[in-house]
């Protein structure tokens, strides 16, 4: 596969990933229907980001997607009506989730270094196939 595909194709296997974690039924199927998707929702932000900012630091680009994450997962505290709205969309629930959940924050936390290792990974490979 080509260097320059490590990234898009990266987030396409999250997206897939994410969504599976949702109807998976198997070992686990309850931690992996409410939490890994947690990770994988920080993991693809991060790399989207990083897409988008290729100069940025991982470390930054982490540190920001972090923070905007528990800020979303802090306001499903709130029932306001345009939140209550945006929730009812059939994307709402993927975005922004439904209930708030201290545990959360431990795997968005994991999320957050796994995407700042894997960002790391991707930077490695891409600088190595850049020609000198």
């Amino acid at each position: 596969m080509p260097k320059n595909l490590l990234l898009p194709v990266s987030l396409a296997i999250l997206v897939i990933l994410g969504l599976a974690s949702k109807r998976y039924q198997g070992w686990e199927a309850e931690w992996v229907n409410h939490f890994a998707g947690d990770i994988l929702y920080v993991l693809f932000w991060v790399l989207l980001a990083a897409w988008i900012f290729p100069g940025q630091s991982r470390t930054k680009l982490a540190g920001i997607v972090l923070a905007v994450t528990c800020l979303i997962e802090a306001l499903q505290l709130l029932q306001t009506e345009p939140i209550v709205q945006l929730r009812s969309t059939w994307w709402g629930p993927w975005l922004l989730g439904t209930t708030f959940s201290w545990a959360d924050f431990v795997y968005y936390a994991l999320g957050g270094i796994l995407a700042w290792l894997w960002l790391g990974w991707l930077r490695l490979n891409l600088d190595q196939s850049r020609p000198r």
